[in-house]
């Protein structure tokens, strides 16, 4: 499980992959979670927030992305925890320029084939690298 602020706790699903990055900071600098949800048609949306279960239920409610408005309902695959929202935010650039394959593998917690993915010459994202 993962505890959130004001005491409320959040367990992931099953199929969700957690991992935690940390970088020695002080604990007052603010958490930061990158995420991804498969939507109902198949595709992927990669985001960070501050705080995961409020973000999530956005995005179930239909007031998150543009991209996840049209296509609910959504679920949860994937996220990191880091210690500060800037690096959680890198995080999510680095992933929304990556191929659905390479997130799958991701996502899949497939090693050999993220690195062998990330060794082939790049393939087109699609759209703005947020579904895909």
């Amino acid at each position: 499980s993962l505890s959130l602020s004001k005491g409320r706790i959040f367990i992931p699903p099953k199929s969700a992959f957690f991992l935690r990055r940390t970088s020695g900071v002080k604990a007052k600098q603010m958490k930061g979670y990158l995420y991804i949800l498969e939507c109902v048609d198949g595709s992927y949306y990669t985001g960070s927030t501050t705080d995961l279960e409020k973000r999530l239920l956005q995005h179930q409610a239909g007031i998150g992305a543009k991209h996840t408005r049209k296509r609910l309902p959504v679920k949860l695959v994937y996220f990191e925890e880091f210690d500060r929202i800037d690096a959680a935010f890198q995080r999510e650039k680095q992933i929304q320029g990556w191929s659905r394959q390479k997130k799958e593998a991701l996502i899949n917690v497939s090693i050999e084939e993220l690195v062998r993915l990330s060794n082939s010459p790049p393939s087109p994202s699609t759209g703005s690298g947020t579904g895909g």
